[in-house]
């Protein structure tokens, strides 16, 4: 609207190891910025934004505008076949980026829980399209026929029950009515890696639908030592199962390992999947200032999973 914003947070680079100051009633700002770096802004209802700082004129500096937009919101609740709330279920708004290559990939945009009645509020949205997509989480009493979905009850994206929000809107009662899947059983064993008697092997089982991967939301049973793996209520359709003994945060040395299956009408046992140790590899690169002069000192992140490594850039 262009009125000003009082209240609003801002520091440069990250907040939580930046000196944070609030704009006035005016909407007025005084921050510590060194050129080459972003000035962060946030606002209880707003989205997030940030400036880049980087000119040769300091007056530039003093006439810095940052535009906030109102946030979009969807809210919802999540109850069973049997009109119970689905306690501590997560709940994810999944949106469709730029198509790449003439592919449109489905991107996370925020997720939260539900509470004790079933019911979710999800904040800082862009406006647009979003599929809400319910799993279960770490709720362990969960009847795991309720395999992963979005709202309408399928298991993959469905432009009929997408929910469109606009800036600042709030779209209330996107309830979700979660629907059983029986399902078949997929069983196997780990081949290679390493081995622990303590626990079972760190298997966990994706579906695919054209580029895009989510949980399968299938049960999964491992018996302590003997490197075997059994899933119940997996739905038709094609599935990626994975290794790996560190999460999504792996290093040289750790193993990692895939393995691609569909999953038909009836049971799938007797899978094999072998896990390798990952190799590093080192990249090298040069940044260069597109308006000239030196470059500085800068920081550089190869990410994995959307988590970082950072590398200091010599000037």
């Amino acid at each position: 609207t262009g009125n000003p914003l009082a209240g609003a947070a801002l520091a440069a680079g990250r907040m939580p190891n930046s000196t944070v100051v609030r704009s006035d009633a005016a909407g007025h700002f005084q921050v510590t910025a060194p050129n080459g770096t972003y000035v962060m802004v946030v606002k209880t209802g707003y989205l997030q934004a940030s400036k880049f700082v980087l000119s040769r004129n300091p007056q530039d500096f003093a006439q810095m505008r940052i535009a906030l937009k109102p946030e979009a919101v969807i809210t919802g609740k999540v109850v069973d076949e049997d009109g119970f709330p689905a306690i501590r279920a997560m709940v994810e708004a999944m949106r469709y980026g730029p198509a790449v290559d003439g592919v449109r990939n489905l991107n996370f945009e925020g997720s939260v829980q539900t509470d004790d009645q079933g019911e979710y509020r999800i904040e800082k949205l862009q406006p647009g399209k979003y599929y809400i997509y319910v799993n279960a989480n770490d709720s362990s009493n969960w009847d795991r026929r309720y395999t992963a979905q979005y709202l309408g009850g399928t298991l993959e994206p469905n432009d009929e029950h997408a929910v469109e929000v606009r800036m600042g809107e709030a779209h209330e009662n996107a309830d979700v009515h979660l629907v059983k899947t029986e399902g078949v059983t997929v069983s196997g064993r780990v081949e290679g890696g390493p081995s622990d008697s303590r626990t079972g092997p760190p298997v966990n089982l994706s579906r695919t639908s054209g580029t895009m991967t989510s949980g399968s939301g299938a049960a999964l049973l491992r018996t302590a030592g003997d490197n075997t793996f059994t899933f119940r209520h997996v739905p038709l359709g094609s599935y990626t199962l994975h290794y790996g003994n560190n999460g999504s945060q792996l290093h040289a040395g750790d193993y990692a390992g895939e393995l691609k299956f569909d999953v038909g009408t009836s049971d799938l046992t007797g899978l094999v999947l072998t896990p390798h140790p990952v190799q590093s590899v080192d990249v090298t690169g040069q940044i260069v200032m597109r308006e000239g002069g030196p470059v500085g000192a800068w920081m550089v992140y190869a990410r994995q999973n959307g988590e970082g490594t950072p590398a200091e850039v010599s000037p």
